[in-house]
C-alpha cells in the first residue's frame, strides 16, 4: 500500500509472503501507519518481512514484530520503532 493513513487493531498479521519487501506490512509512504495489539509474526519476503517501513510515522503499541524469515525489520528507513532483527 502506498500513501494515506493505515490503522491495524486486535488482528494478527501472519504467514504472508512478499518477493520484495513487507511480507506482513510494507508501509511506503504512508502519512501515518498505526499498530495496536497485532502481532506481526512468520512472515516471508526478501528483506523486512514482518513490517517494511518508507517514510511516513509508524507506532506500535502491544504489537510485537518478531520470528519473521529473513529478518523483522531489517531495510526500513527510517527504522521501525521498537523492532530488532
Amino acid at each position: 500500500m502506498t500513501s494515506g493513513f493505515r490503522r491495524q487493531w486486535r488482528s494478527a498479521v501472519k504467514n504472508n509472503t512478499s518477493g520484495a519487501v513487507g511480507g506482513g506490512i510494507a508501509a511506503v509512504n504512508f502519512t501515518a501507519t498505526t499498530l495496536t495489539s497485532t502481532p506481526v509474526s512468520a512472515n516471508k519476503a526478501l528483506t523486512a518481512a514482518g513490517v517494511y517501513r518508507q517514510n511516513g510515522s509508524l507506532s506500535l503499541t502491544t504489537s510485537p514484530i518478531s520470528g519473521n524469515t529473513p529478518n523483522n525489520c531489517v531495510g526500513s528507513a527510517p527504522s521501525v520503532p521498537g523492532c530488532t532483527g
